[in-house]
């Protein structure tokens, strides 16, 4: 038997009509293995001498060695031993057969191409007893650090978050604790922009092959959300969900389950059942109005996704075209390097703390506005601080002001409107009257942003690169 890269374990079978001496020699020599959990017909055959492991048929064992135990004279004599074994999905065990606590288990996780070598060894199957909690040793991401990863990641990573250093340095943040199971991200990183900026080459050209591809999904927020069956959750460790509607407060409930330690698992016609989450969540969109996050919210990270085209700036890269970056990203001797620079990493931050780039989260911010609240954002802008307005003025210079609008928002959507600004407006109420809105200070917009702040710091990578700034 041979192990095949482009197969996985359970796809080997073993060839029994070409049974010769030596071969049965292997069958008499291999361990075999019970899955008390699996098909009660199936062994898994380890031959340790030749490395060599596969799935084989107990009948078909039988037939060719015997069987396992022979009864003599009210005797059972051992012919070939059968160990048990329980299947679990272990992404922090990147053993296909690991000891823990004198159990022996079988890991359904399958690992990313690059690690298949040293998940597939049998000659030792490891007692992860003792080792289970020790920490790893870890450095922080540092700028000289990033010199040791192809740059093929910094100029694509770069890219996809604007060039702002703060919004890259999150992302690396982000991925090293993804990929360091049991641990996972709390927060969901959020990627909203433009189409074609390059959030679909993310995932199938990195992330995907990152974290192999049996670990890592794609689905539709549709698919996800607006149906009770959520196996696309279960035994994954990365799971980016496209084009998704997190406005209704419906559907922003059913998302909190995805930080949750434990989720429940519903397939069709099966029986629930609750297993470990071992979920990094993505979730992207083109449009800015897709969802809506207050800035104390903290199940969302946003960072400053770009809205240029990957096409249009892919030469400015080095490359030819797309294709051939693609080609670069997912180039399984650049994915291993990355995947092992990222196992020595730590954080720099504290990940239970959500991360907002300020002019995304006002860029998302705005998209919600109605008009008439846009048209209030400018007349309270322009208003000094401390200045009050009843609500009878700001209902009349709303309708006065606001073509589409032919009923001005109630006390209660302006109570609503001013709570939105994080402080600038406070909205009172004495006796007798509908009310007043007093300006306490500016409130935060894109062109705000934009004028007052045209040196954010920007990440520019050099030719050995190496992370500089941009003043």
């Amino acid at each position: 038997m041979t192990k095949s890269k482009e197969q996985s374990f359970r796809d080997l079978k073993t060839n029994l009509t070409a049974a010769n001496i030596n071969y049965l020699q292997q069958l008499r020599d291999s361990i075999y293995i019970l899955i008390t959990n699996g098909d009660p017909t199936e062994l898994y055959q380890l031959h340790q001498p030749s490395g060599t492991i596969g799935v084989v048929k107990k009948s078909a064992i039988v037939q060719a060695i015997g069987p396992a135990v022979t009864n003599i004279q009210g005797r059972q004599i051992v012919n070939w031993p059968i160990l048990s074994a329980v299947s679990v999905y272990r992404p922090d065990i990147k053993r296909a057969f690991f000891i823990n606590a004198g159990t022996m288990y079988f890991n359904t996780y399958v690992p990313p191409l690059f690690l298949e070598d040293t998940y597939w060894d049998i000659k030792d199957i490891t007692d992860v007893t003792d080792t289970l909690s020790a920490e790893q040793a870890r450095s922080p991401i540092t700028k000289e650090s990033l010199e040791l990863i192809p740059k093929v990641y910094i100029e694509f990573f770069s890219h996809l978050t604007s060039y702002e250093q703060d919004s890259l340095e999150y992302f690396l943040d982000w991925l090293t604790l993804a990929l360091s199971a049991p641990n996972r991200n709390l927060t969901t990183l959020v990627l909203i922009g433009a189409q074609g900026t390059g959030k679909g080459v993310l995932f199938e050209h990195v992330l995907k092959p990152l974290f192999g591809s049996r670990n890592a999904r794609n689905v539709r927020g549709s698919d996800l959300l607006n149906t009770r069956f959520n196996n696309s959750m279960y035994n994954q460790q990365l799971l980016m969900i496209d084009e998704v509607q997190l406005t209704e407060e419906e559907a922003l409930n059913r998302f909190k389950i995805l930080a949750n330690p434990e989720i429940e698992i519903e397939q069709k016609g099966k029986d629930s059942f609750t297993a470990r989450n071992w979920l990094n969540t993505i979730i992207t969109s083109n449009n800015l109005n897709s969802i809506y996050i207050e800035t104390t919210d903290r199940r969302f990270s946003v960072i400053q996704l770009t809205d240029v085209r990957l096409d249009s700036v892919v030469n400015k890269m080095g490359y030819e075209d797309v294709e051939s970056l693609c080609a670069d990203l997912s180039k399984e001797a650049n994915v291993q390097v990355l995947y092992e620079w990222l196992q020595t990493k730590k954080p720099n931050r504290n990940m239970n703390y959500p991360f907002k780039a300020v002019k995304k989260l006002l860029e998302i911010k705005e998209a919600s506005y109605k008009n008439w609240e846009l048209y209030l954002i400018e007349l309270f802008n322009s208003m000094q601080e401390g200045s009050e307005m009843w609500v009878e003025d700001i209902q009349d210079a709303i309708l006065r002001n606001v073509p589409s609008i032919r009923n001005a928002p109630g006390r209660d959507l302006l109570i609503e409107f001013c709570k939105k600004q994080d402080g600038a407006l406070v909205f009172k109420k004495p006796k007798n009257t509908k009310g007043y809105i007093t300006v306490k200070k500016a409130i935060e917009t894109v062109d705000k942003y934009d004028t007052e702040m045209p040196k954010t710091l920007k990440v520019r990578t050099t030719l050995n690169g190496k992370l500089g700034v941009v003043k």
